[in-house]
C-alpha cells in the first residue's frame, strides 16, 4: 500500500508500521481535508497504535496548529477546533479496536475514498462520547473489512438519536444468529422483557421487518450458534439429521444486519435459558452455553 504525503520523514515511518496501523493512515489521508489531515497521520504514526499515547500527542499537535494559525492572523475558530478533537477521539478509538488485530485478519482491500470522505464528514459532528465508540468501531471494522458498513448505514447511524441507539443495543440481546428476532408469546414476560417499543421502533426505523417470518436456519452438524453476541454450542442428538429450525418472529434487514454487528449485547441468563428450552422442545438439538 502506498501513501504519498509529500512528507518523506512521514512515509519513511509509515513503510514500518503494521497492516492496520497502515490501513488507518491510508483513510485518514483519503477522508481529512486541509492542514489537519498531514497532522494526524503523524500522530498516528508516532503513536504506534498507543491509545494514550495518540491523544496526548493528538492534544499536543492541536496546540501548535492552534498556535499557528493565531501567528498567522488565522485564528481557528471554536467550531473547527472541536471538530478537530472530535476526529482525534474516534481515529484514537479506532485504533484501539486495531491494536491487537493480526495483520491477517485485515483485507488487501483498500477503504473507498468516497467512504472515508463521508466518514469524517459525519465523525468532526460527533461530540457525544458514546457515539464515539460506536463511529471508531465502524472505522475499524471497515478497515478490517472494506464494504462491511454501507453509505446507507454511515447516514442512517449519524441522524438517529441517543434514545434509537440504546432502543436498538437493548433489542440486539433477543437476536438469533445475528439476523432473526425470535418473538414468542412468552419473550414478553422475560427478565428483561422483550420490549413492544424496541422492537417497534426498530421496525420503524427500518432495520427490523415488519412481515412476521421464519428463521429457515438449516443445521446439518454438530457446531455453533448466537444469540446476541453470546456464542452457544449446538449438538444434534442424531447425528444423521438435516434440521431445519423454522423458529418464529422476524429478520433483521440488511441495514439491521449491519447495525447489529455494532451494537450486538449478550443476553441474560435467563433468556438463553428459555430460547434454550423453546428450542429443544421443538427439535432434537441439545444446546450448552
Amino acid at each position: 500500500m502506498g501513501i504519498l504525503t509529500g512528507d518523506t520523514n512521514l512515509e519513511k515511518d509509515i513503510l514500518g508500521l503494521s497492516k492496520p496501523l497502515a490501513k488507518l493512515i491510508q483513510v485518514v489521508s483519503d477522508g481529512i481535508k486541509g492542514a489537519a489531515a498531514p497532522w494526524q497521520m503523524k500522530r498516528i504514526a508516532k503513536a504506534e497504535l498507543d491509545i494514550a499515547k495518540m491523544k496526548l500527542l493528538a492534544e499536543k499537535d492541536m496546540a501548535t496548529l492552534i498556535a499557528q494559525s493565531e501567528y498567522k492572523d488565522d485564528n481557528l475558530s471554536n467550531r473547527e477546533i472541536r471538530q478537530m478533537r472530535n476526529v482525534n477521539n474516534v481515529v484514537a478509538i479506532a485504533g484501539d479496536y486495531l491494536l491487537n488485530e493480526n495483520s491477517e485478519n485485515i483485507s488487501e482491500e483498500e477503504v473507498n475514498p468516497d467512504w472515508s470522505a463521508l466518514y469524517f464528514d459525519f465523525v468532526e459532528k460527533i461530540s457525544d462520547e458514546d457515539a464515539q465508540k460506536i463511529w471508531g468501531k465502524i472505522l475499524a471494522g471497515e478497515i478490517k473489512s472494506p464494504g462491511t458498513f454501507s453509505l446507507k448505514a454511515l447516514q442512517t447511524i449519524f441522524f438517529f438519536s441517543k434514545e434509537d441507539i440504546e432502543s436498538f443495543i437493548s433489542l440486539t440481546k433477543f437476536i438469533f444468529c445475528g439476523f432473526h428476532l425470535i418473538k414468542d408469546v412468552r419473550t414478553f414476560e422475560l427478565n428483561p422483557p422483550l420490549e413492544l417499543k424496541d422492537y417497534g421502533l426498530a421496525q420503524s426505523l427500518g432495520l427490523l421487518s415488519v412481515t412476521p417470518t421464519l428463521s429457515g436456519l438449516v443445521i446439518d452438524r454438530d457446531g455453533h450458534i448466537t444469540f446476541g453476541n453470546k456464542i452457544v454450542s449446538i449438538r444434534l442428538k442424531n447425528r444423521n439429521d438435516k434440521i431445519n429450525l423454522n423458529l418464529p418472529g422476524f429478520s433483521l434487514t440488511p441495514l439491521g444486519e449491519e447495525l447489529f454487528k455494532l451494537a450486538a449485547i449478550s443476553p441474560t441468563k435467563e433468556i438463553l435459558e428459555y430460547y434454550k428450552k423453546f428450542i429443544e422442545s421443538r427439535y432434537p438439538i441439545e444446546i450448552n452455553y
